[in-house]
Order: C-alpha cells, then structure tokens, then sequence
C-alpha cells in the first residue's frame, strides 16, 4: 500500500512538473526571448507631423525600451510581448518648463509588428505631468511607425572624409608645411 501511494505521488508530481513545463513554454513562446521586436528601429513617433524628426527606438530582450531623438531627451521604458506579432509598452520621457523639471510624461502604446518583422504601427496615449501634481490624463490616441534597423555592410570609400570646418571669420591652417627662402 505504502509502494502504490508513493507510486501515485510521483505519478502526481511528475504530472504537475510536465504541466508547468507546457505552461513555461507557452509563456516563453511569446516572451521577450526571440521575439521579433527586440532590435533598434527608425522612428517616427507622431505620423500625423510631416514636419517632426526621426527617432531610434531600441528594444531590449530584457524588457526594457530606450527612444532617443534629436529633439527631446532620452526617455525609458518596459515592454512586454502580448502575442507574436503584438505588444504592450510604456515610455517615461522627462518634462519640464523654464522652472525646471515636473515630472514624467507617460506614453502608453500598442504595438502592432508587420507580418515580415520589418515594420510596426503603434498607437499610443500620452499624459502630460503638471506642477500641481495632477497631469492632463491620457490625450490621444496617437500613431506611430517605426522601421527596422537592418546591419549594412561596408561599401567601397568614394573619399576621405571631410576635416573639421574652423569658425567664421578664421582662415584654416594650410597643410603644407612651411617653404623656407633660399636668402639669408
């Protein structure tokens, strides 16, 4: 009786390891582990503005997101995969007016990646921090795109690169080096 009740123990356990190794990799079927938006992506972070610059936008298999731009501070985030070809994001980027620093303006995205992974669509809501402590609640929904940073390889060198251009108003040094005179 004591060999059967311990069979049937470890006929359990062994069951309930199994399940929750199925249950693992359904969950790491979609996780950050080689999902298609981890990489670097060309941005633009508001399609309805034909006028605003790029961004790049790393996503990291950490969860972890890093957007930069010409414009604006560096702002942070999390990420997580909400299926293969989807996800959810959150973005901090630093506000702050003539005074100083308020707060963290918060973008809530989803992400929608293209069937071949080399394109997304985003659509987010943005709350703006004010100094009162209150903010001006999720505005939106707004787009954007952004475009894979795909590896180039290194093309044949047409010329030397250009040398550093001296300020306004000073003559560059020449490059030849001094004649000196034959009289004494």
């Amino acid at each position: 009786m004591r060999r059967l009740f311990s069979t049937i123990v470890l006929v359990a356990l062994l069951l309930i390891a199994l399940a929750a190794g199925a249950a693992g990799q359904e969950r790491d079927r979609y996780g950050a582990l080689g999902h298609p938006l981890v990489g670097t992506w060309v941005v633009d972070v508001d399609t309805a503005i034909a006028e605003d610059p790029p961004g790049l936008l790393t996503i990291s298999l950490d969860g972890t997101l890093r957007l930069t731009s010409c414009c604006d501070a560096p702002a942070a985030g999390a990420w997580r995969p909400t299926t293969r070809r989807t996800a959810d994001a959150t973005v901090l980027l630093p506000y702050g007016d003539e005074e100083g620093f308020i707060g963290f303006t918060i973008a809530r995205a989803d992400v929608v990646l293209s069937i071949d992974g080399l394109t997304f669509t985003a659509t987010y809501t943005t709350e703006i921090p004010d100094r009162e402590g209150g903010s001006t609640g999720q505005l939106g929904p707004i787009t954007a795109s952004g475009t894979r940073l795909l590896v180039e390889v290194i093309g044949v060198p047409v010329g030397p690169p250009p040398g550093p251009v001296p300020p306004e108003g000073v003559e560059p040094a020449s490059s030849e080096a001094p004649v000196e005179s034959p009289v004494p």
